[in-house]
């Protein structure tokens, strides 16, 4: 089991789920000629901060510029005052070099058309 369900939303929880209880992601994915689960797209494909539609492939696209990321996904996390706001999940590149760099503080110099006033922060 990934998790019962919402707290306190009950109709998210079943929204979420399907009758025998397996839990909906909204990820969209193909298996590919040697058998591998490749996920494709998201159902969900928008997170909406403060009224304004951000688009997760933009900022996952830019993020994934960055030398030392690996991989990256970002979701939208619900925040009481903005609805909505983007968080990057990030799995870091193997140093393979003492001059390999490492992010160090957040990346948000560059901007995405969907994100263009929205304050970055790091955490963890």
């Amino acid at each position: 089991m990934v998790f019962a369900g919402y707290h306190n939303l009950p109709d998210a929880a079943a929204a979420a789920f399907t009758p025998d209880r397996y839990f909906l992601t909204g990820d969209l994915s193909r298996l590919d000629d040697d058998g591998f689960l490749l996920i494709t797209r998201r159902l969900k494909d928008l997170i909406i901060v403060s009224g304004e539609k951000a688009h997760p492939r933009e900022i996952e696209e830019v993020l994934a510029r960055h030398p030392a990321i690996a991989e990256v996904a970002v979701i939208g996390r619900r925040d009481d005052s903005r609805g909505e706001v983007p968080v990057a999940l990030v799995v870091l590149q193997r140093a393979s070099s003492p001059s390999t760099p490492t992010p160090s503080a957040p990346i948000a110099a560059t901007k995405t058309s969907s994100l263009e006033n929205t304050p970055a922060r790091s955490c963890c």
